[in-house]
């Protein structure tokens, strides 16, 4: 789990999981369609647009920064 608690409890519903190797369902991207990204950028959304998160990212605090942008109506 890379998000913190508040974020993965307000994006739960748009949180995708898949099932790894071992068939365990993990969370592998987050449904972005609805946050203010599409409208901001121009970029065609259609039906849904993910993102990912590395695990290992070196830059996680301005990952979650970004999201947490994203979301602020």
């Amino acid at each position: 789990e890379v998000l913190p608690e508040d974020l993965q409890e307000q994006l739960q519903d748009q949180i995708l999981y898949a099932a790894n190797g071992s068939g365990e369902e993990i969370p592998c991207g987050l449904n972005i369609s609805n946050t203010r990204f599409p409208e901001a950028t121009g970029v065609s959304i259609t039906p849904n647009c993910y993102m990912g998160i590395v695990s290992n990212t070196a830059r996680l605090d301005t990952v979650i920064a970004w999201i947490r942008f994203i979301l602020n109506d």
